[in-house]
């Protein structure tokens, strides 16, 4: 028969101090990776915009071309339609 709960606790501090059993070690408990935070869309300078507009590349989200170039190029590969 299994000692009662109380009888056990003392029985387990017995054996940790003669050796015989280790002592429980406390483990951290393991944090979650940092957020990212989400970009906020920032307006681009006058200067930015005009030197986009000579070749738009790289993509620009704040760019209404590139957004519509983006999206019917992603349609036309999944070969739906854009309305």
């Amino acid at each position: 028969m299994a000692p009662a709960e109380g009888q056990q606790e003392e029985l387990d501090a017995e054996q940790i101090a003669e050796g015989v059993l280790e002592a429980p070690q406390l483990v951290e408990a393991e944090e979650g990776r940092a957020a990212k935070p989400i970009r906020s869309p920032s307006l681009p300078s006058l200067e930015e915009v005009e030197a986009h507009s000579v070749s738009h590349i790289p993509f620009r989200a704040w760019c209404s071309h590139c957004v519509r170039g983006k999206r019917q190029k992603l349609c036309a590969s999944s070969g739906g339609s854009v309305r």
